[in-house]
């Protein structure tokens, strides 16, 4: 009897063990940055983007953690395997080289934002011709104002309220982003600047934003795998819809057949 006992408090050890393994093994880490209403430590399930992360990682069977800090730190942090992806990079530009792209979360309008008080009417570059313009650092798909570089004067700074702030003090003439980020910042921190500022048109670009994970990750495969399935049946489900009105958002997410050439160009299939 002593043997049996002694035998089966083995057998319940072991199935713990794996079982606590298990559970370990399907532990998933996100990072993700203070973006107006798509993130931030103080929004209601840290904003839109994480919240809609973690609904779908749920429904893949992980358990998520997602992480809001600075973004160069969130991107080194999926490059040495820190984290397991970003929760949305514009894809595009030097992160292709490193990262690999789940379906899209969505696909973001890339507007010049400036003040009434620079003028300038137009969104085409060469509006800006000789300008200061100022865009996030690490910030993929802005290929259209890097080409010109040469002939506009850009900055490149490590958080947008440093260029809401240079923009403000006559610093930069324009910042190239997402604009309801950055009039939802400026809400925030400047409110006296919202009225003052000008989203121009046309729209500089599209860009497709989507989970990022570094391409030598191991779990690469099982991730995409995962996610994308269920980030179809929660689509499907009417995720976005529910959680927009949630957070008080209007995004696009639909790829029209152009951008979904875009997006499978950037996958990485080996």
């Amino acid at each position: 009897m002593r043997f049996l006992i002694i035998v089966c408090t083995l057998l319940l050890f072991v199935s713990f063990t794996k079982s606590s393994h298990a559970k370990e093994q399907e532990a998933i880490s996100v990072c993700y940055l203070n973006w107006g209403k798509q993130g931030g430590k103080n929004l209601p399930n840290q904003g839109f983007i994480p919240d809609l992360l973690s609904e779908i990682l749920t429904e893949a069977g992980y358990t998520p953690k997602v992480d809001i800090i600075p973004w160069l730190r969130c991107l080194d942090g999926v490059k040495n395997h820190k984290y397991d992806f970003v929760g949305s990079y514009w894809i595009g530009g030097e992160g292709d080289g490193w990262f690999d792209y789940f379906l899209p979360t969505t696909v973001d309008r890339i507007n010049f934002v400036t003040l009434k008080n620079k003028a300038i009417s137009s969104g085409q570059p060469e509006a800006f011709l000789g300008k200061r313009v100022g865009f996030l650092k690490g910030a993929g798909g802005l290929e259209r104002i890097r080409a010109h570089s040469d002939r506009i004067n850009l900055y490149e700074a490590t958080t947008d309220l440093k260029l809401l702030t240079m923009l403000k003090h006559g610093r930069l003439d324009g910042i190239v982003s997402n604009s309801p980020h950055i009039i939802g910042l400026a809400e925030t921190s400047f409110p006296e600047v919202v009225k003052e500022l000008v989203t121009l048109q046309p729209a500089l670009q599209i860009n497709i934003a989507s989970p990022a994970i570094a391409i030598d990750n191991p779990r690469r495969r099982e991730i995409k795998e995962r996610y994308n399935a269920a980030y179809l049946k929660l689509k499907k489900a009417g995720i976005y819809d529910r959680l927009m009105k949630k957070h008080d958002i209007r995004v696009d997410y639909e790829m029209t057949s152009n951008e979904r050439a875009v997006f499978d160009a950037a996958q990485k299939n080996n």
